[in-house]
């Protein structure tokens, strides 16, 4: 096939066209073949990063199916190589005959990629939309004919294996000014079509996103899976977390909110930066757009990026706490059970450091846990790795955060037996990997069932509550079982095996003297 290069060597600055970022990239060119592609450094879009799909176009560029000249389709099903002259004039003549039979409406044009890129009509969101006053939208979702189209596009897509879709931009479908076909229709109901098309189409249990540019609407509930919350960013912060977590009652319920693809690389010079970032995804949004590929993190940033994943699916999120004292949530409380709640706080300050507390016991309208005043909890810090302490229920739970740092802990309530208080493989902390545990009191055993990563020593917390352990063991060979105990009245249990699998485990324990 022949492709062109417009030098026989160097390298070339371009944009990347493979997504709607329009990243800065450098194209190298040797001998007339495009044979690498690398991130420019210093553009203020992508700042010398990129992802998987930007290298990816030298393989649509060479491709041996790629279209270089117009094609005419023959009574046949065959397909001809034609002049542009031809197509261009074949392809006006049609469009004036469906004019003329149909009227203008039944005419949709789009933009292509235009050499003047840099000319006014590109230059901004509201100038591409809109054309002499009059807002742009595509398609008239009330047409029967365009429907029956669109449904047997769908049908296609779901032989093809496709099982989701994510609509940029479907705001050009709201047609603000009427105009439909159908003259009964309301806006929102065609709106709405925009989705119920791939929704029946493919499967209801399908991934369908809706991605406008500023907000979701409500209007496409029960259809779509996935919501946009924000305008274009790749930043998490203070706004966007209170914006995401004011709609708890939704997350997770109705749709997950999705809060554009966030460029975590960017952050990896501060931890709490890149943890922060992960844990209010996970805790207020249900889902998570990496804007980097893998081989851009560390391994700090991997194994962090681990520990939050999977994210869990029962239909529910973590509450803010403190949504009606406070200017925006820094309390977010997820109750796993009456006895076991995962708390988390957020310092959304990037230079500063802060006091964040809530009262354990309480009216949760008020702020507080609502936890019983008349009883004891434990505290344990998954992120820093550190145990808190025993705190009376009529105590308040206050941490110092430093700038821009999110904090998980389990908040679980005293037993009078060993007890689990965290594990290290999920900042839930026990949510998705422990399955069940249960205490022997005849044996004084401590029996659990955990989901292990293979090659990941999985390490959980226990609470000795005045008794002493004795041996630790695993119900198959496999898997290595090792007691570390501390002075702070805790056993840490670390289980070791090469492969996935879902261990039994037990912990024999002496009970205190009398």
């Amino acid at each position: 096939m022949k492709a062109n290069t417009v030098i026989q060597n160097g390298t070339v600055q371009t944009l990347c066209r493979m997504c709607d970022t329009r990243c800065a990239v450098n194209i190298h060119i040797q001998d007339g073949v495009m044979v690498d592609i690398t991130p420019y450094d210093g553009h203020p879009v992508n700042q010398g990063q990129m992802c998987v799909r930007g290298p990816a176009a030298i393989d649509l560029f060479y491709h041996p199916d790629r279209i270089l000249k117009p094609l005419k389709r023959m009574s046949d099903g065959t397909f001809s190589e034609i002049s542009y002259d031809q197509a261009m004039d074949e392809i006006a003549e049609k469009i004036f005959h469906i004019k003329e039979t149909y009227g203008a409406r039944a005419v949709g044009a789009w933009k292509g990629e235009a050499v003047d890129t840099a000319g006014e009509i590109f230059t901004t969101w509201n100038k591409t939309w809109t054309r002499n006053g009059r807002v742009v939208w595509g398609y008239d979702y009330t047409d029967p004919d365009f429907l029956s189209h669109m449904t047997e596009v769908y049908k296609h897509l779901r032989q093809g294996g496709i099982r989701g879709l994510m609509f940029d931009y479907p705001s050009s479908g709201w047609a603000s000014a009427g105009g439909m076909e159908d003259d009964y229709s309301t806006t929102a109901a065609a709106y709405r079509t925009i989705f119920r098309l791939p929704y029946e189409g493919l499967d209801p249990g399908s991934y369908v996103h809706e991605r406008n540019m500023i907000r979701g609407s409500d209007i496409s509930i029960g259809l779509v899976a996935s919501m946009r919350t924000e305008n274009d960013t790749d930043e998490m912060d203070g706004s966007t977390v209170t914006r995401c977590g004011l709609r708890w009652y939704k997350n997770r319920v109705l749709l997950n909110q999705d809060t554009d693809s966030k460029n975590i690389v960017r952050l990896q010079g501060n931890r709490d930066l890149v943890r922060a970032v992960l844990t209010m995804a996970y805790v207020t949004t249900g889902r998570l757009l990496l804007a980097n590929s893998f081989s851009q993190f560390s391994p700090e940033t991997l194994w962090d990026l681990t520990r939050t994943f999977p994210y869990h699916t029962a239909p529910r999120s973590a509450r803010p706490v403190d949504a009606f004292v406070s200017d925006f949530p820094a309390v977010y409380d997820f109750e796993v059970d009456p006895q076991w709640h995962q708390v988390t706080f957020y310092n959304p300050d990037p230079d500063s450091s802060r006091i964040v507390g809530i009262d354990i016991a309480g009216k949760p309208v008020q702020g507080a846990l609502g936890l019983d005043a008349q009883k004891s909890y434990y505290a344990f810090d998954f992120w820093n790795k550190h145990f808190i302490g025993k705190l009376r229920g009529d105590a308040r739970l206050e941490q110092e955060l430093r700038p821009g740092e999110a904090r998980m802990m389990s908040v679980r309530e005293c037993q009078e037996h060993p007890q689990v208080l965290s594990t290290d493989r999920h900042v839930m902390q026990g949510y998705l990997d422990l399955v069940g545990v249960d205490w022997d009191e005849v044996q004084g055993i401590l029996k659990g069932v955990s989901r292990m990563v293979g090659g990941d020593p999985y390490t959980i917390t226990l609470a000795l509550n005045g008794f002493d352990p004795l041996a630790a063991s695993c119900g198959d060979q496999e898997t290595l079982a090792t007691l570390a105990p501390s002075k702070d009245g805790l056993v840490r249990l670390t289980l070791e095996r090469p492969e996935n699998a879902t261990v039994e485990w037990s912990v024999s324990f002496q009970p205190p003297h009398e």
